[in-house]
């Protein structure tokens, strides 16, 4: 995944949100080694990321 697709598809909106989610990444990616896969851990984080988002919109309004 290049880095103009994550961007696009994570939809931050400041770089302490991006910098945490990066954290996560390596975080979970440490934490399946040595059979860790980079992009399902990817996958399923960007997943996880829009929920959060729908959840903080619907908070909002």
């Amino acid at each position: 995944m290049t880095p103009k697709t994550l961007a696009s598809r994570l939809n931050v909106t400041s770089f302490s949100d991006l910098e945490q989610f990066c954290q996560d990444i390596h975080r979970r990616y440490v934490l399946a080694l040595p059979s860790g896969d980079l992009k399902e851990i990817i996958a399923e984080r960007i997943v996880q990321w829009k929920l959060r988002a729908a959840i903080d919109d619907a908070v909002e309004r």
